[in-house]
């Protein structure tokens, strides 16, 4: 660098402020309008940082940089190649100022010229993360295929931040089973961390988790009458499940016993073993005790088919004979 010499020109000093579409730098600036050069002038400097992607560190890429103002004809410009820089914070951010240090000025009159309190902002961009996989997780029949998507592992974040994932998904069915298919619907992250960053949404497959069958009660059942048969068995044709979600199809019925084997009406009926049935019935297990009912056994009506006269003209009527 060099003085530059005029002996018919004077110089005038002024401020500006320049600025571009990813830094800028405020440095004061001379105007010259003739008489001698003076050494040192100081002068405006756009400085370009590119955008960087979050990774946890504040290294700053700078691509450019260039004097904005005029002047007067003098050569010079401004060389960023052995520049470096630091934004003052990691995450991510627009207009993050940056500490610039290492630039120089060259050409035949750099000599003149100063480049003197640098300041520059950039931004800092979210990085991208993919959730390689998921976890699903298994509850209870509720009548609805909904899933839910409690933790998903994470690629590429960076060690020490603290980045959750989470989201809902989809069974294959509303039933219930184990290892059931879940498809994965939306994620988001979460974590203190979770503003550094972007999720894609390429969202991992091979999810599975169970529903379970829920309990039911029985509030009432309905016991068939029967004809006398010498036994107490007795016949549930239907029972009242408590405890049905909306409109799924659940029946019931099974076995019982009567009090006595006797003929009577009102008899005690009391339910022993009850069975669901119905289109829903394997999302649904019978528990608790099982109400009674009551039921008539009726008398068994006899036919008689034969006779026989004995000899002194009694009628003999035979047990095997009847009908």
């Amino acid at each position: 660098m060099r003085e530059h010499q005029s002996p018919t020109r004077t110089r005038r000093k002024g401020w500006a402020a320049v600025s571009a579409a990813t830094a800028s730098v405020l440095i004061s600036i001379p105007f010259v309008f003739g008489g001698a050069a003076q050494a040192s002038s100081l002068v405006d400097v756009t400085v370009t940082i590119a955008d960087l992607t979050y990774d946890g560190g504040t290294t700053a890429e700078i691509t450019d940089c260039t004097i904005d103002t005029p002047v007067g004809g003098f050569d010079v410009s401004c060389d960023a190649s052995g520049a470096s820089g630091d934004f003052v914070s990691e995450d991510v951010a627009t207009g993050v100022q940056v500490t610039v240090t290492g630039l120089m000025l060259i050409g035949g009159d750099s000599a003149d010229f100063e480049i003197d309190g640098i300041t520059a902002t950039g931004d800092i961009v979210p990085a991208e993360l993919t959730a390689t996989a998921a976890t699903a997780d298994s509850r209870d029949y509720d009548g609805t295929d909904d899933a839910t998507i409690s933790d998903c592992t994470l690629d590429a974040v960076v060690e020490g931040d603290t980045v959750t994932c989470s989201g809902t998904g989809t069974f294959d069915t509303k039933d219930s089973g184990t290892g059931k298919t879940v498809t994965v619907d939306s994620l988001s992250l979460g974590g203190t961390d979770a503003g550094n960053y972007t999720l894609s949404t390429t969202y991992p497959t091979g999810v599975t988790a169970d529903i379970t069958a829920i309990d039911i009660t029985v509030d009432a059942i309905d016991a068939d009458g029967k004809d006398y048969d010498g036994n107490t068995d007795a016949t549930i044709s239907d029972c009242a499940p408590n405890g049905v979600l909306g409109d799924d199809e659940v029946t019931c019925s099974g076995d019982g016993s009567f009090d006595t084997a006797a003929v009577g009406t009102g008899k005690t009926v009391t339910a022993t073993t009850l069975t669901l049935g119905g289109t829903d019935a394997s999302n649904y297990n019978l528990t608790g005790t099982y109400p009674t009912d009551t039921a008539a056994i009726d008398p068994l009506e006899l036919t008689v088919s034969s006779v026989t006269v004995d000899a002194k003209g009694a009628t003999i009527l035979s047990p095997a004979d009847w009908a």
